[in-house]
């Protein structure tokens, strides 16, 4: 009964305004093309009023922002998965069902890495007002944490001649998430950390990956806050 009365409001409408800019606008084709124009315009309000209302609705600062992070994530953790998983789609009949959970375990970590660097990256977009400047901060971010970050630890190592940090030194890795994605990857496997000898370096503490999957957690909601 809605949708007829509203059909009839379109059909008197349109003829209203037809009749008052005579000469500008003209419906022919009779009846039957009013009706047809009436639906037209009933199918397009029905479907465009409820996109203008959720436009018209206030949004914050912080809503619009996590919802470029959430955007930004799905797809980042999206095409990670499909990527490393077409890998184990190719892999399951070479390696044991041991070996693919390993290797599901280093996906999530990815996941869990991209997400960190995804934090800290919308963090640099709000702070830099510049795009370009945001970039570079990017950049020298990633830089920091993959290679200066560990090669700083290394010198004061070395020149210390290994008198200063001993275990604090390598608890100091968990202030880079690119070393916690490390750790959480190449301590986890029993047999590569007894080969090389890697026990004596990394604490067996740290070697937990609960402990290690909750400081990445923390690397990934602290830039937002």
């Amino acid at each position: 009964m809605k949708l007829l009365l509203r059909l009839v409001i379109n059909i008197i409408a349109i003829w209203a305004a037809t009749w008052l800019l005579q000469g500008a606008v003209s419906i022919q084709g009779g009846w039957i093309a009013w009706v047809v124009v009436a639906v037209i315009f009933g199918l397009v309000n029905t479907f465009i009023r409820p996109i203008v209302k959720l436009l018209s609705l206030p949004i914050t600062r912080l809503e619009l922002l996590l919802g470029k992070y959430l955007g930004l994530a799905a797809a980042l953790t999206l095409s990670t998965l499909v990527g490393f998983g077409l890998v184990a789609v190719l892999l399951y009949q070479h390696i044991s069902w041991a070996g693919l959970y390993h290797y599901g375990g280093f996906m999530a970590s990815s996941v869990l890495l991209g997400l960190a660097f995804l934090s800290m990256a919308v963090l640099l977009s709000v702070v830099a007002r510049e795009r370009t400047r945001a970039s570079g901060l990017a950049i020298a971010l990633w830089f920091f944490f993959v290679l200066v970050f560990d090669l700083v630890l290394l010198g004061v190592l070395v020149s210390t001649g290994g008198q200063f940090g001993g275990e604090a030194l390598a608890w100091l890795l968990l202030l880079n998430p690119a070393d916690v994605f490390r750790i959480l990857n190449v301590f986890s496997l029993d047999d590569v950390r007894t080969l090389y000898g890697l026990a004596s370096i990394v604490p067996a503490s740290l070697g937990s990956q609960a402990l290690l999957s909750g400081v990445m957690l923390v690397w990934i909601v602290v830039p937002l806050l």
